[in-house]
């Protein structure tokens, strides 16, 4: 349901594709998340695993 919710409202910009960055939070990282993202067309941008010089406001 998110998934189709997303690619709905991205059909509206000039933009193609979704990517998805996530921040390593265990429900993020699951393999049936993970595959379903990958299932779902969704590129997934990897994070780095603790990084203190790169703040969430920097996204």
């Amino acid at each position: 349901p998110v998934v189709k919710e997303i690619w709905k409202q991205r059909k509206s910009t000039s933009t193609k594709g979704v990517k998805f960055l996530q921040d390593n939070a265990r429900p993020h990282t699951h393999s049936d998340v993970i595959n379903y993202l990958i299932k779902a067309g969704i590129i997934i941008m990897p994070h780095p695993p603790y990084s203190p010089d790169l703040a969430p406001c920097v996204y």
